[in-house]
């Protein structure tokens, strides 16, 4: 994340590696993979377990609700298409503190992303 703030406080804007050509893996799995079982598990650390963050503790029992993921890593052109369809003003994609700083017009559009000329960097 540090080279990546770096990168993009600099007014040249910089390309960490110029050889990445956004694509997608095209082949016969595309599409979501579906959870559809309910499921607890342990989360975070105990203090006195070994080293942990202090935003990693105390360990809790997390319950998990079904849900489909991806089985294709999102692309940035998947993320522009999120932001210029407007959904990234919808609140159920927010943690409540989050859609708060949109709406009192904190926050707009991801950090890192900027638009200039009409197009999205």
């Amino acid at each position: 994340m540090d080279i990546k703030f770096n990168f993009f406080q600099n007014p040249l804007k910089p390309i960490l590696i110029s050889s990445i050509v956004e694509q997608r893996i095209q082949n016969e799995n595309n599409g979501f993979t579906e959870y559809d079982k309910k499921a607890t598990f342990k989360m975070g650390v105990n203090y006195g377990k070994g080293f942990c963050y202090d935003n990693e503790t105390p360990e809790f029992e997390a319950a998990m609700r079904p849900f489909s993921i991806s089985n294709q890593l999102v692309t940035n052109g998947d993320y522009k298409e999120f932001i210029e369809s407007g959904a990234v003003s919808n609140f159920e994609f927010w943690y409540s503190d989050g859609f708060k700083l949109f709406q009192e017009g904190k926050q707009g559009i991801p950090l890192y992303w900027y638009k200039e000329k009409n197009k999205w960097f």
